[in-house]
């Protein structure tokens, strides 16, 4: 009986050694699943960050049931790329300003599809009907629909974006929403361009929607 123990002990802890070896020789963020509670209402932000970061970069979507933003359920549409997110809150969809997001062919401005309603899009699906989204700590991207990939990437202080347009996009555009946040709530919105250098500098104010609705019952 003491033998069999011995053996059993034994056999446990050269198992125990092997998996530790195997963990310690690959790097442990291969093992975080940053998708978890994205469905269903969990309120999850699957995006890009870094520890103490000022932003929190990913998906937007017309999900009514994520307030976080992005939603892993693939009949919901994208509806931009923003800055900043909050989890787990639930209630009002917080921040997700400002938006950025790529057109695949725009030549004149005004036929540009620049609204939500009209810009929205579905995501390309993988074999198992998930939508094609990766996401490690510090990193996610999707491709679109229509063949546009989306890269986004985070330092303390800066979103960063990269967009890869298909061969058939000619006259790519990337919009810049700075009104549409989480509650559609931007107000006096202001945007311009330097003529020489191409440095787009926007700003807006944001009101509660229960002040707003209060204000306008008022009046």
């Amino acid at each position: 009986m003491m033998e069999i123990r011995l053996l059993f002990l034994t056999c446990a802890l050269s198992s125990l050694q092997t998996q530790s070896a195997s963990i310690g020789s690959s790097n442990v963020l291969d093992f975080v699943n940053l998708f978890i509670g994205s469905v269903n209402g969990g309120h999850t932000f699957p995006g890009a960050t870094v520890p103490h970061g000022m932003v929190k970069v990913g998906m937007d979507t017309d999900s009514p049931g994520n307030h976080a933003g992005y939603d892993g359920d693939p009949q919901y549409n994208v509806t931009g790329f923003s800055q900043m997110h909050q989890e787990g809150t639930g209630g009002a969809v917080p921040l997700s300003n400002f938006k950025l997001f790529p057109i695949l062919n725009c030549t004149i401005f005004e036929q540009c599809l620049t609204t939500i309603d009209s810009r929205k899009i579905k995501r390309k699906l993988l074999p198992d009907g998930s939508p094609d989204d990766n996401a490690v700590p510090g990193y996610f991207s999707t491709n679109l629909s229509n063949s546009i990939r989306v890269e986004l990437a985070a330092t303390r202080r800066t979103a960063l974006h990269r967009y890869t347009f298909p061969p058939e996009s000619t006259t790519p555009r990337i919009l810049v929403d700075v009104t549409n946040d989480g509650q559609v709530s931007g107000i006096d919105p202001e945007l311009t361009i330097d003529p020489d250098t191409g440095r787009i500098m926007g700003k807006y104010r944001f009101i509660s929607i229960q002040i707003l609705n209060l204000l306008t019952s008022y009046n």
